[in-house]
């Protein structure tokens, strides 16, 4: 089986001297390890960036892939980076390496989400669900 993801992007504010990428996608295998995509920095898509350099990712038997948008991990008290651990903390610690994707994402949005603000969330999660050949 392939399958080929044409573009992962987002947009934010972000004060001009200050350049980050949209938040890298994690990987959650089936053994509840969690590492995220190292991916290349680039301009957002349609904002006149010619090329863009590909990464290429083979996902283990059982493993997930999460790509989300930064409200899910930002905290307007805390570093970004924060919260990218806790995402890997809590999605790995049986957040979504096993069972029926649904459910556990509302479990993951539950646990993940902000009560004291308001940002547009957004996530997506594939799962390899095939053997090893």
């Amino acid at each position: 089986m392939s399958v080929t993801t044409t573009g992962v992007a987002g947009r934010f504010p972000a004060p001009a001297d200050h350049h980050r990428p949209h938040p890298p996608p994690l990987v959650v295998g089936a053994d509840g390890s969690a590492d995220f995509v190292p991916v290349p920095t680039g301009r957002p898509l349609g904002t006149g960036a010619d090329t863009y350099e590909a990464t290429t990712l083979t996902l283990p038997p059982g493993a997930t892939l999460l790509c989300f948008t930064d409200g899910l991990v930002e905290r307007r008290t805390e570093d970004i980076d924060a919260g990218l651990a806790r995402l890997a903390s809590v999605a790995g610690s049986g957040g979504i390496g096993a069972g029926p994707l649904e459910p556990t994402l509302d479990g993951l949005l539950d646990r993940m989400r902000d009560p004291d603000r308001q940002d547009d969330i957004a996530v997506l999660a594939l799962r390899r669900a095939d053997s090893a050949d």
